[in-house]
C-alpha cells in the first residue's frame, strides 16, 4: 500500500487484532503523522478497526477518508521495515555470536515434540514446555499433529492426558448439533482451516437461524452464533462468505441485510451491516473487497444505481452508490434499463467488480462506481481467482479478459458444461457436464490448462445424479464425487486415480486443510485425505428419537443452558455433554467413550477443537450419576440428586477428577 502520512492528522477507532493502539499511534508519529483523539475537519484519515464507534459517522459526515485495520498494518510495515533494517546488523552479529542461542526465541517448542517418543517420556517433555508463553493459535496446532502421529503409533497415552489437562482451564466440552433446519450455505476459510455452515430459520422465525464455524482438521464443531431473521434464504446463492483475511464471516441475514460476524465471538450480532436494497423481501447478492473492508451489495439504488459500495465497518456504514443502468432506448427516459443488479458476483481484482444477471454481464470500476464494460452472459460463467479472465460458454467454452469483457483468444468450444471451476491458481479450468444435458454432449470432468484441453478422468457413469468437483490448493490433484463414490484424482501428465471410497455425508466435495469435506443438506463429513479416514460425520438438523438425559416428566434442563447440552449420538439415542467437562449416556441405554467421541470435543477459545477422548473420559450412565461428580452443576443436583439417584455412583474409584469451573459453550448470542 502506498500511503504518505506525513504531515497528516490521523485517528484511530475501534479494536484493533495485530497490534495495540498505543504501538501502533507511536509508530504513526515516528513515521510523521500527527494523532488526535477525535474527528474533525481537520482529519486527514480514520484508521478504524472492529467495533468501531460513533467516530465513523462523524468521518463519514466530513468527508474523511476511512481505512481499516488491513491498510493500518500495511502502512506500518514501512516503519517495520526501516527498523528492521536499522539493526539488521546489530542482530547479524548476535546470531553468528551464538546461533544455538540466537536462534532458540525463534523455534517453537509447542511444535518440537517426537511424536515416536514413548508415553511417559513424551508426557515429561510436555510438560517442561514453557506454558506460561503458550499462545493457542501459533502452539495448539502444532502440538494437536504431534500428538495425533504419537495416538497412530501408540495409541493414548500420558503424554495425552498431560497435555490436555494443561489444556483444560479455558476449554469447554460442546457437540456440533446447532441447526435447527437443513444446512443450505457453507463456505471455506481462505486458509482452509475452518468452515462455516449456516441455516434458515426453523418454525419459530423469532428464534433465528444458526451460523455454526467448524475445526476441519480435528472435524469437530467450535462455535454456533445464534443470527437474528435467519442466515440467507432459502435456494439462494453465496449466502455465506468468509472475509479475505479470513478474521470475519460475512452473511446475507434477517431477509435482506448484509453483515459482517466475528466467527469465533461470543455473539450473534454483527460487527456492522448494511440495509440499503430499500425494503427487498429476499436477500441482494454481494461480494468481499480485497482489502477486507467494503462490500458491494447488488441492488436497485436511487436513479436506478446499479448497487452499492460499503464500507462494512461501524454501526451505520455509508452506501456509495454506483452508476445508474442505462436505458434501452437512450432517448427515452422512461424506457426500461438495459442492465440489472448482479446475482453472481467477483471483487478478486481491488479494481473493477464484475459480475452477471440473466443474460447481461458487466464491469464496474471499484473506485468510481462507473460501468466499465457490458455484454452478454452465457452460462455458465466463472471468474478466475486473480479476476483477471473469466470463462463462460456461449457455444461451447471461451476465455474473457475481465478488463475489457473481450475474448482472450483461448477458444476450446467444448460444449455441454454446467459448471466450470478454476484452480485456486487460475492455472486450469475443470469442465463438469452432466448426464442429460441440452447439448447431448458425453458427460464427465474435462481438465483444461491455460485453455488447453489435456484430458478426462474415466469417471464412473452415472444412472443418475451428478458430478461434484473440488481441486486441491495446489491444483494438482482433485476430488470428485460420482455415482455414491469419492474417488482422488492426481492431474499429471494422465489423470491417475487414488483414493476411492464411499461417499459419507453428502455428494458436494471440498478440499480443506488436508481433509475433504463432503456435504448435503442433513449430512456432513470430514474425511483424511491421505488414507480417507472419516475424522468426523455429522447431520445436522435431524433429531434422535429418544429422551434426553437432562429430561424430566415436567422439564427438560437443558434448556437453562445457552445451547442446550443433549445431542443425538444416532437417530434413537441422545446424550448429553456439559460444558464443564461432565458426559451423560441416553435414558435406558448405553454409550461408549468411542461413540461419544465421535461427536464432541473440547473447545479451546471457540476456535480449536481438541480430542476430549485424550483426557480422562467417562461416560456417566443417567444425571443421578454425574451428580456424584465433584463439579457437577448445582442446577443439575437440585434437578437430579434430591431423588436419591444420584448416590449409587458416589464412591466408584473410576469418577472423573476434579475440574476447573468453566463458563457455558457457546456463550448466548443475540439477534441482530
Amino acid at each position: 500500500m502506498s500511503l504518505d502520512v506525513r504531515g497528516k492528522t490521523v485517528v484511530l477507532t475501534g479494536t484493533f487484532s495485530k497490534f495495540k493502539r498505543s504501538e501502533a499511534e507511536a509508530q504513526l508519529t515516528a513515521l510523521g503523522a500527527t494523532v488526535s483523539g477525535s474527528v474533525s475537519k481537520a482529519t486527514h484519515i480514520l484508521f478504524a478497526g472492529e467495533k468501531a464507534g460513533s467516530k465513523i459517522n462523524t468521518a463519514s459526515r466530513l468527508g474523511v477518508t476511512v481505512l481499516g485495520e488491513h491498510d493500518l498494518m500495511a502502512l506500518l510495515a514501512t516503519a517495520t521495515r526501516a527498523t528492521a533494517k536499522a539493526t539488521s546488523k546489530a542482530k547479524a552479529k548476535a546470531k553468528a555470536k551464538s546461533t544455538a542461542d540466537a536462534a532458540a526465541p525463534d523455534m517453537d517448542p509447542f511444535a518440537l515434540q517426537d511424536p515416536g517418543m514413548p508415553g511417559p517420556a513424551l508426557a515429561a517433555a510436555i510438560e517442561a514446555l514453557p506454558w506460561d508463553s503458550f499462545e493457542v493459535d501459533r502452539d495448539l496446532p502444532a502440538l494437536r499433529e504431534a500428538l495425533y502421529a504419537h495416538e497412530a503409533a501408540h495409541g493414548v497415552t500420558a503424554a495425552h492426558r498431560a497435555a490436555t489437562a494443561r489444556l483444560r482451564p479455558r476449554a469447554c466440552l460442546g457437540h456440533a448439533h446447532g441447526h435447527d433446519v437443513e444446512v443450505e450455505w457453507t463456505d471455506l476459510s481462505p486458509d482452509g482451516r475452518f468452515l462455516a455452515t449456516g441455516s434458515w430459520v426453523g418454525d419459530d422465525y423469532d428464534r433465528g437461524g444458526v451460523l455454526q464455524i467448524w475445526d476441519v482438521r480435528a472435524g469437530r464443531c467450535v462455535n454456533m452464533l445464534r443470527i437474528g431473521g435467519g442466515v440467507g434464504w432459502p435456494d439462494y446463492d453465496a449466502c455465506i462468505q468468509w472475509r479475505p483475511d479470513g478474521r470475519r464471516v460475512g452473511l446475507t441475514f434477517d431477509t435482506n441485510g448484509v453483515g459482517s460476524f466475528d466467527p469465533f465471538g461470543k455473539s450473534g450480532e454483527p460487527d456492522s451491516c448494511a440495509y440499503v436494497t430499500d425494503g427487498w423481501s429476499r436477500p441482494p447478492s454481494w461480494a468481499w473487497s480485497p482489502n477486507s473492508r467494503d462490500v458491494y451489495i447488488a441492488c436497485w439504488g436511487p436513479e436506478l444505481a446499479l448497487g452499492a459500495i460499503v464500507p462494512l465497518i461501524g454501526r451505520r456504514p455509508a452506501p456509495r452508490w454506483c452508476a445508474p443502468a442505462p436505458r434501452s432506448d437512450p432517448q427515452d427516459p422512461d424506457s426500461e434499463p438495459r442492465l440489472e443488479p448482479m446475482r453472481a458476483i467477483t471483487w478478486a481484482n481491488p479494481d473493477r467488480i464484475v459480475g452477471h444477471s440473466g443474460s447481461s454481464l458487466f464491469a464496474l470500476d471499484a473506485k468510481t462506481g462507473q460501468i466499465l464494460w457490458d455484454g452478454a452472459a452465457h452460462p455458465p460463467v466463472s471468474f478466475a481467482p486473480d479476476g483477471e479472465e473469466f470463462a463462460m460458454h456461449p457455444a461451447g467454452i471461451v476465455y474473457y479478459d475481465a478488463k475489457t469483457g473481450l475474448p482472450n483468444g483461448k477458444l476450446p468450444m467444448h460444449v455441454g458444461a454446467e459448471s466450470l471451476v478454476y484452480s485456486r491458481d487460475g492455472s486450469r479450468l475443470a469442465a463438469v457436464v452432466q448426464p442429460g444435458n441440452k447439448w447431448g454432449a458425453e458427460p464427465g470432468v474435462f481438465i483444461y490448462e491455460r485453455g488447453v484441453y489435456h484430458y478426462s478422468p474415466d469417471l464412473p457413469p452415472l444412472a443418475d445424479g451428478q458430478y461434484h468437483f473440488s481441486w486441491h490448493p495446489d491444483g494438482r490433484k482433485a476430488a470428485i464425487t460420482a455415482a455414491g463414490r469419492l474417488q482422488l484424482w492426481t492431474m499429471g501428465e494422465a489423470p491417475t486415480k487414488g483414493l476411492d471410497i464411499p461417499t459419507p455425508g453428502g455428494g458436494h466435495v471440498t478440499y480443506g486443510d488436508d481433509v475433504l469435506i463432503t456435504r448435503g443438506n442433513f449430512g456432513l463429513a470430514f474425511l483424511r485425505e491421505r488414507d480417507g479416514a472419516v475424522i468426523g460425520e455429522f447431520q445436522p438438523a435431524i433429531e434422535a428419537t429418544g429422551e434426553s438425559p437432562l429430561a424430566t416428566d415436567s422439564e427438560d434442563l437443558g434448556g437453562a443452558w445457552a445451547w442446550n447440552p443433549a445431542f443425538p449420538l444416532d437417530r434413537e439415542r441422545v446424550a448429553a455433554a456439559l460444558p464443564d467437562g461432565l458426559v451423560i449416556g441416553p435414558p435406558g441405554g448405553t454409550a461408549s467413550v468411542e461413540e461419544v467421541d465421535r461427536k464432541i470435543a473440547w473447545v479451546i477459545d471457540r476456535k480449536w477443537a481438541w480430542p476430549w477422548r485424550w483426557g480422562e473420559a467417562k461416560v456417566y450412565s443417567d444425571a443421578a450419576a454425574a451428580c456424584a461428580d465433584p463439579d457437577a452443576p448445582t442446577l443439575l443436583k437440585r434437578q437430579f440428586a434430591k431423588k436419591g439417584k444420584g448416590k449409587s455412583k458416589a464412591a466408584e474409584p473410576d469418577k472423573a477428577p476434579a475440574r476447573a469451573k468453566k463458563a457455558s459453550w457457546p456463550p448466548p448470542g443475540k439477534s441482530a
